[in-house]
């Protein structure tokens, strides 16, 4: 049997690494926005909290950075901006990390080793966290230049678009003999 070998396209500038985490965000909600099979949505709310979760701590959570200087945030990144530009992305950049990594059942906890908090049931209101944190994600693409060798590795991922209200978990852990259910629509519910 033939070895499988994978990996992330190659990031050669700090740039990179950020429009990678903006890109595979954008695609994660994309697929989650189209009819999916359970394990499908499954791995890619998962890979929708991971990236909004980095996006989040590269928006708001500074003290990491004081205790690593290598790690990346907004500051450090997007110099450029007008001072009270930075100021604002850091502040509601902040607000995000505070509402959804500073309270029980974080995006951390909800991806965490195997605890016993993962198998408290939690519904991600995927459409309403992109809905918050795309503005922030257009001003960092604006700000933020690819290397010549990324663009050509990794297209950029447009917006998404969503085409009703959202609502994602994959609990796996159930007592009904229905099933988990992994994308609800509320407007589609009787």
């Amino acid at each position: 049997m033939k070895p499988l070998y994978c990996s992330r396209p190659d990031k050669l500038e700090h740039p990179d690494t950020v429009l990678y985490e903006i890109y595979m965000l954008r695609f994660a909600a994309a697929q989650l926005d189209q009819n999916k099979t359970d394990k499908d949505a499954w791995v890619y709310l998962e890979s929708f909290l991971l990236h909004f979760r980095n996006l989040i701590e590269f928006l708001g959570r500074k003290s990491r950075r004081d205790k690593d200087p290598k790690d990346l945030g907004v500051e450090t990144m997007c110099r450029h901006l007008a001072e009270d530009d930075l100021k604002c992305l850091r502040e509601q950049g902040g607000q995000l990390f505070e509402q959804y990594e500073r309270v029980d059942g974080s995006i951390s906890q909800y991806l965490a080793h195997c605890t016993e908090a993962r198998v408290v049931n939690k519904q991600w209101h995927v459409d309403g966290m992109y809905d918050q944190i795309e503005p922030f994600l257009k001003q960092l693409e604006d700000c933020l230049k690819p290397s010549n060798n990324f663009s050509s590795l990794m297209k950029r991922v447009p917006p998404v678009v969503f085409e009703g209200p959202l609502f994602a978990s994959a609990t796996t852990s159930t007592n009904t003999a229905s099933g988990v259910q992994p994308i609800v629509r509320p407007d589609t519910l009787e």
